[in-house]
């Protein structure tokens, strides 16, 4: 199929479906859909959720429907379920439900348009796809009558990562979903850009597939990747970048042209080159009205008057329910997702954005116009056209012009009230090019015009091109999809030189007096004696990176040229691994080594993968069109592949036809709900046309015989039909109004009987069977409902399973046969899983691994080898396992595995002497060592256990090796030995906790006093007047999760040396493990103890606990689990000796303490040590130190589990600085700062920018610190003193922040940069000293100050900008050139060059020259090393200019 529907408006289907009734009364249809749409332009009952709200029930039933707030109910213990007992008033609420669902489902004006051919929906101006009418109309609330798209966009944001320890497909890193393709066929593609300064590298937004990059688009083999910080499940509508910063990028999510189906959450930025992005402005809210849901366009721009970067977006609205009369279920009128919001937006800083309030930008009626399009014209002017917008009915058509952004000019009235796609030359200033949606109801449906003086006369309108196609009108070549196919680009080095597109491609070489066709769609309609290449229809974007070089997005992915002329071979598929492919169904066989995928693609056919390898493949297409549902014979006899409405196709094992078995394109819906009886060889469809219900039969050899199946229980629309795989001839069938039916002797004359639930509301989305006959899963498709029960009874009684589960559509559902209490979901917000589904209220969790945030529309299982098959819409398809442990076993004879290497499947079993220093490391879902058997786990080597361990033999963990496991409730039997080796003094404190259980504190260093063995009490007051005090230890037996510190050993010097404990004779832990914490009651002002030390409410919270495991753990996860601690945490490095001289909380009365700087803090947003400090993983059996948030006293529970661990996490950083942070998934710009006095002694803060952080005190991303009797640097946030502060993403360069020092000596002190990365790698930093009124920039050098004891909290302010310089002092970065080849060479384009000063990146000047007035300079003088270095330019106008270089 070549035209496309993603959600149409309900507006238009409203309009149209009115249009196609009147039209049985013989009146006129645009005369109709004209009167329609005046009576919506002028109506004022745009109404918002809370007015359908106040106009619907008033019974206290539950959001979730089918619960009831004061429902009684009772369980049953021994069946493990619960029975919900309704009073007869929730009964009649129920009731009056569901009546009024049916009768929305049935008068929505989407549920007439659904039924019309795409030759009447042409003829109506609506796109040819309906699947979105009909999914709109089973996903809507029943409440709302409406789909809540904004739920999932807001349960997408706030959603927490948790994983599963039950083995469904998923559930952790060894049990990933694998992408199986295909790999050759692509998605909708809405935006493309060359990456700046490439002719190769490209980005590509899917419609609901997220961000995309190729690395060298000039070859096939080159895949593309999916970008990091897009959610795979929106639209990604339009892209710019910085034309001043390359490096800076934004996009826009969500587009109006599909009617309002693709939705999408505001304006995302990259400033690292588009590798990670984060969402700045327009996130979803609950108030969909204020949502910033659909931007049409999006450009950077240089603004000429100041030569700043601007960002503009435009924004529209769409319908999103419509309900025509109040017969419909409430009252008339209609829901806009960003009716609020429409109009233009400006960014003068590339992070907040504001709507122009201008009158020019508003019609007579004081509405926004809806812009459409920009353009940059050759003299710097920015453009916009904009469109019809059909909330309020603002004209389309018009183009507007501004040259300083902040005033626009409407320069012309183009006359066709629709889309206006707008290019400018960049050679001739004012000369442009408009392609337009003709919605004036006059003249050609799509026009093309052209001026050369900015439209201050009116433009020259040009003949449109004729398609070949002779089933394309001849003054439409967008076959009446203007508003959804339409592309123009224009060649950047010739202004005469343009393509433009709509179902087919077409280039002119003299500005549009002539058009020649470059692409066709296929070969019929006369085009196949047309020798031009085959190009998928659908046109939507075109980037160039030359003359030459171009590519193309449209309803089948990204196609390239290096040509941009006609020839047989120019234009090129560019679809390698663009897995945006939007499945319905798929089906995977049963039998044979390999496996066979078939599944149904929006507008790509339905796709086949044979013999497909485990990775993604190349499909081919066994039918073309919209593939729709499809099957494959249980007994691998044969396949079944769909069209549209009730057309099926037979095809054999390898793809080939067979037969067609129904070609009817007449009843049915859009993608037909279908069920295929295996066991029968018998195909069951959805058979209605209106409000005649019924299901077609197809039996007989060759499936063509065909029946049709009523009755009066049939009283809706088949939303799902499922045969028994137990009882022949049985058939269950879900309806859209929540009613299930069971069929037996479905193949003959049916007896019928109505098995579901009374209070179901909504459309059933599955129904799967589990291990017999009377095992049965049901789902909903609705938002608002509940969406999961089961039966055990065959459907006497029903259990809800909905549990926890977030309020989303459920599409599907499959249970795991190996464990019965794991059941996975596909619902609108990827797979969801629980471990627990017997219980009442079951705890689901995202199954993620591999795939989430997209849509999950079906899943199959192939027995043979438990694999499941997942269709997603937008992401191709996946597979994942069940599977159980123990199905296989191999063992160690002390040389080999006598049943090849373990895996993730295997028992394990050590019965010779194993060592993974040379035998190497592994997995196994089991591990026994046998008796007189020895197993040695060396350092950076592991063994990762899925579940038991029995050790009857020897299982030695030596220093920095991981013994893991991923089961919470695996058994371990028998002891291990787990050593750790450290670098110690006599003086030393290590911080200690045991990965085994009932191990004995004094073991772990038997030669150290036992006086010198402690614990921490967070409560107790000490002798300084404060909180907190160590408790001895010994001879504790070690609490799980507790933290202990104990001295070196007596023998030991004040000269490190290595000392290794061993924790021995004891089994290793595992599971989930709790150990309390404690906070005192103090929660009042700082004050000083009697030592000076300052006092404060947050020094009753510390506790002292530890890794309870033998093997790493992740630290950003243990606080991701622990909520009720701030986001950090501490660990002792000891690399100071201890003195007298130094007072510190933690220590008390001791005569002699430690410094509090040798704690590294580390929290979300890094370590304040330096980006080369801790490594994010706590040491198995290390202590550290959290803070409980600060409250009224109270005891609570810290909780450590296996999700915590992994193989690939190292284990050999035991509280020593060792190596680089790994956390790949931070996005941030961090600034370390030292203070420094003039003994050379330091303390060090961390100011970051990061994704999720904001301006007030967050959790996981600000760690409080104190000032103490030591020289420390801090930030301040409000009146907490913070070691790390993090900020909302991406930086301000008007953002301050407020520094304090501790002073505790009268001195002479430095601030200096410590260590820079991401964005403000490049930014200047300043340092503003407020006494002395000194902006001072720290690139250049550290800012030397003297100081009185004392703290400075209102002295420094930390900047990225200097006020006092003018707008003269200022210089596009693009006007000074640094050039690094052999030597450094400077080029100004503008003003003279008067000093040139070279920087290491820590500030430490390199090199400095005078230049005599020069607009060049040049030197040699510094040796090449491969290092970044700082160049600062300074022009003799006084403007200064910093470039960063490697040399």
């Amino acid at each position: 199929m070549k035209r496309k529907l993603l959600y149409a408006s309900a507006f238009v289907i409203a309009a149209a479906a009115f249009v196609f009734l009147s039209s049985i009364k013989n009146e006129k249809q645009e005369t109709e859909k004209q009167r329609i749409e005046q009576s919506v332009v002028s109506t004022s009952n745009v109404q918002s959720d809370s007015k359908i709200e106040a106009s619907k029930t008033s019974e206290a039933i539950h959001p979730k429907v089918g619960f009831s707030k004061n429902r009684s109910k009772s369980k049953t213990i021994a069946e493990n379920k619960t029975e919900y007992r309704l009073s007869s008033k929730e009964l009649d609420s129920i009731e009056q439900l569901k009546k009024k669902y049916a009768s929305f489902l049935r008068n929505h004006p989407f549920a007439k348009t659904k039924q019309l051919s795409k030759s009447e929906r042409k003829e109506l101006s609506l796109p040819p796809n309906a699947f979105y009418e009909q999914e709109w109309l089973y996903t809507a609330n029943p409440y709302l009558e409406r789909p809540e798209p904004e739920a999932t966009l807001q349960l997408q944001k706030t959603l927490q990562t948790l994983e599963l320890t039950g083995r469904v497909p998923g559930d952790a890193v060894d049990n990933a979903w694998v992408e199986r393709g295909p790999n050759n066929v692509g998605g909708r593609v809405r935006t493309l850009m060359f990456a700046p300064g490439s002719t190769t590298k490209v980005f590509a937004g899917g419609v609901s597939g997220g961000l995309w990059v190729n690395n060298d688009i000039t070859s096939a083999a080159s895949q593309w990747q999916q970008v990091n910080g897009v959610p795979g499940n929106l639209a990604v509508s339009c892209i710019t970048v910085d034309p001043n910063n390359t490096n800076i990028m934004y996009l826009g999510t969500g587009e109006v042209y599909t009617w309002g189906a693709v939705n999408g959450n505001g304006v995302y930025k990259s400033t690292d080159g588009g590798q990670n992005w984060v969402n700045i402005f327009g996130a979803a809210t609950a108030n969909v009205a204020d949502n910033i849901v659909y931007i049409q366009d999006i450009v950077a721009w240089n603004n000429p008057g100041t030569n700043q970067t601007e960002v503009f977006i435009g924004v529209d609205a769409m319908a999103y329910t419509e309900e025509v009369t109040a017969a419909s279920g409430g009252t008339a009128g209609f829901t806009y997702l960003g009716s609020n919001s429409i109009g233009l937006y400006r960014s003068t800083d590339g992070t907040n954005f504001a709507r122009l309030n201008l009158a020019a930008l508003k019609n007579a009626s004081n509405q926004f116009y809806a812009p459409n399009k920009f353009a940059v014209g050759a003299d710097g002017k920015l453009w916009m056209g904009t469109k019809y917008s059909y909330a309020f009915g603002a004209a389309g058509g018009m183009v507007f012009s501004t040259t300083n952004g902040g005033t626009w000019t409407n320069v012309r009235n183009l006359g066709n009230n629709g889309r206006v796609e707008i290019v400018a030359s960049k050679q001739t200033a004012n000369k442009l090019y408009v392609l337009l949606e003709n919605n004036s109801g006059t003249g050609d449906l799509a026009r093309f015009a052209v001026t050369t003086d900015g439209f201050a006369t009116a433009p020259t309108f040009r003949t449109i091109p004729d398609d070949v196609d002779t089933g394309i009108p001849a003054n439409d070549f967008t076959r009446g999809q203007s508003f959804y196919d339409l592309l123009i680009g224009i060649d950047p080095n010739n202004d005469n030189t343009l393509i433009i597109g709509g179902i087919d491609l077409f280039r002119t070489a003299d500005g549009g007096v002539n058009f020649t066709q470059i692409s066709k769609w296929s070969n019929n309609n006369n085009l196949a004696a047309l020798n031009v290449p085959l190009v998928h229809a659908d046109h939507h974007c075109i980037a160039f990176a030359n003359s030459s070089r171009l590519v193309l997005g449209n309803d089948g992915g990204v196609f390239y040229s290096n040509t941009g002329a006609v020839g047989a071979t120019s234009i090129e598929s560019r679809n390698n691994g663009l897995n945006v492919t939007q499945f319905y169904k798929a089906a995977i066989n049963q039998t044979g080594a390999t496996q066979k995928l078939l599944a149904g693609a929006q507008d790509n056919g339905s796709q086949f993968i044979n013999n497909a390898p485990g990775s993604p493949a190349s499909s081919v297409a066994v039918s073309g069109g919209d593939g729709c549902w499809v099957f494959i014979d249980k007994q691998d006899d044969f396949m079944i592949s769909s069209y549209v409405y009730n057309v099926y196709y037979r095809k054999d094992m390898n793809g080939n036809a067979l037969n067609t078995i129904v070609n009817n394109t007449a009843d049915g819906d859009f993608v037909n709900q279908s069920g295929y009886d295996s066991n029968s060889n018998i195909l069951y469809t959805n058979g209605t046309n209106g409000t005649t219900y019924r299901i077609y039969r197809f039996s007989g050899a060759n499936l063509t015989t065909q029946a049709t199946l009523t009755n009066a229980l049939l009283n809706d629309i088949p939303t799902y039909l499922q045969p028994s795989p137990y009882t022949a001839n049985r058939l269950l069938v879900g309806l859209a109004n929540g009613r299930l039916l069971r069929l037996n002797s479905a193949n003959g004359t049916p007896a019928w009987a109505s098995i579901g639930d009374a209070t179901w509301v909504g459309a059933i989305s599955d129904i799967r069977y589990g291990q017999s006959e009377n095992d049965i899963f049901v789902t909903f498709h609705n938002y608002g409902v509940v969406s999961v029960w089961y039966t055990a009874d065959g459907g006497t009684t029903w259990q809800n399973k909905e549990g926890n589960l977030p309020n989303l559509p459920v599409k599907c559902i499959l249970q795991n046969p190996f464990a019965l209490n794991e059941v996975i979901v596909g619902t609108e917000l990827g797979v969801w899983a629980t471990t627990n589904f017997n219980a009442a209220s079951p705890n689901w969790v995202q199954s993620n691994n591999g795939m989430k945030d997209v849509k999950v529309l079906s899943f199959d299982y192939r027995n043979s080898d438990n694999t499941i098959l997942a269709a997603t819409f937008g992401r191709g398809m996946f597979t994942g396992e069940f599977w159980t442990c123990g199905s296989s076993t191999t063992t160690w004879n002390g040389t080999v595995w006598n049943n090849g290497t373990p895996n993730k499947k295997k028992v394990a079993v050590i019965d010779g002497n194993y060592n993974t220093a040379t035998n190497g490391s592994f997995e196994c879902c089991s591990l026994t060592v046998n008796a007189g058997r020895t197993a040695n786990i060396g350092a950076n080597n592991y063994i990762s256990v899925s579940g038991n361990i029995t050790v009857n033999g020897t299982l030695n963990v030596l220093n920095n090796g991981s013994l893991v496991q991923i089961d919470d409730t695996a058994v371990n039997v028998g002891n291990i030995s787990y050593e750790r080796t450290v670098s110690i003094r006599k003086s030393d404190y290590v911080y200690w906790s045991s990965p085994i259980s009932t191990f004995n504190i004094n073991g772990v260093s038997p030669a150290t006093n036992s006086s010198f063995i402690f614990k921490w009490n967070p409560t107790v007051v000490n002798a300084n007047g404060g909180f907190g005090n160590w408790n001895a230890a010994n001879g504790e037996t070690m609490v799980l999760g507790k933290g202990y510190i104990v001295k070196g050993p007596e023998s030991f010097t004040n000269t490190a040396q290595n000392f290794t404990a061993t924790f021995n004779n004891g089994i290793p832990n595992n599971g989930i493990i709790t150990i309390p914490i404690s906070r005192g009651s103090f929660t009042g002002a700082n004050y000083n103890g009697t030592n000076g030390t300052q006092i404060t409410k947050f020094d009753d919270n510390w506790n002292l606990i530890g890794n309870p495991y033998p093997s790493a753990i992740r630290a950003l996860d243990f606080l991701n689990l622990n909520t009720n601690i701030e986001g950090a945490i501490r660990l002792w490095t000891h690399t100071s000796l201890p003195s007298s001289a130094i007072s510190s909380p933690f220590y008390g009365t001791s005569p002699s303490n430690y410094t509090p700087a040798d704690y590294i803090t580390y929290n979300g947003l890094g370590t304040v040590s330096g980006p080369a400090g801790f490594n994010g993983y706590i040491a198995g059996g290390q202590g550290f130190f959290v803070q409980m948030n600060d409250g009224a006293a109270a005891t609570q529970n810290i909780t450590f589990n296996n999700a915590l661990r992994s193989a690939a996490y190292a284990n050999n950083q035991f509280y020593r600085n060792a190596q680089g942070e790994e956390n790949p998934d931070l996005v941030a710009s961090r600034i370390w700062l030292d203070i420094v006095d003039s003994s050379n002694n330091s303390d060090r803060t961390l100011v970051g920018y990061t994704e999720g952080a904001t301006t007030a005190k967050d959790r996981l991303f600000d760690a409080v610190t104190a000032a103490g009797l030591t020289m420390k640097i801090y930030s301040l946030l409000e009146d907490d003193l913070l070691t790390i502060q993090g900020k909302s993403y991406p930086i301000d360069i008007n953002d301050r922040v407020t520094l304090g020092v501790n002073i505790v000596a009268n001195g002479n002190y430095s601030i200096a940069i410590a260590a820079l990365d991401g964005v403000a790698s490049d930014l200047p930093i300043y340092l503003e000293d407020k006494d002395l009124n000194i902006i001072h920039d720290l690139r250049q050098a550290p800012y030397a100050f003297s100081a009185i004891a004392g703290q400075l909290n209102n002295r420094f302010v930390l900047r990225y900008n200097n006020e006092t310089l003018g707008n003269n002092d200022f210089v596009l970065n693009n006007e000074v050139m640094v050039i690094s080849n052999s030597a450094i060479q400077v080029v100004s384009n503008k003003a003279l060059i008067a000093n040139v000063k070279v920087y290491s990146v820590l500030g430490q000047l390199l090199f400095d020259s005078n230049v005599m007035s020069s607009n060049s300079f040049e030197t040699s003088k510094i040796q090449k090393n491969n290092t970044a270095l700082l160049v600062q330019v300074t022009l003799e106008n006084g403007a200064k200019v910093t470039k960063k270089i490697v040399f």
